[in-house]
């Protein structure tokens, strides 16, 4: 599945959005054109920020800088 089929936007106001993004296994996702904060919900994974990789869990929040993939 591609990774549009994890995510449902549920605000968007200029140039901004937040949604809902669930992947399931590895998420795919390219780079972003945009900065982007992620929570962690429920679970727990390994999270990938350009050469940085390191554990999170529910509860903890994520940021991306525009271009980093």
């Amino acid at each position: 599945m591609a990774s549009a089929d994890f995510y449902t936007e549920h605000l968007r106001q200029g140039t901004m959005s937040v949604g809902l993004y669930a992947p399931v296994g590895v998420d795919e996702q390219g780079v972003h054109e945009q900065d982007e904060v992620y929570i962690v919900a429920e679970g727990r994974g390994e999270f990938v920020r350009g050469e940085e990789r390191f554990s999170c869990a529910a509860g903890d929040v994520l940021y991306v800088g525009a271009g980093v993939p």
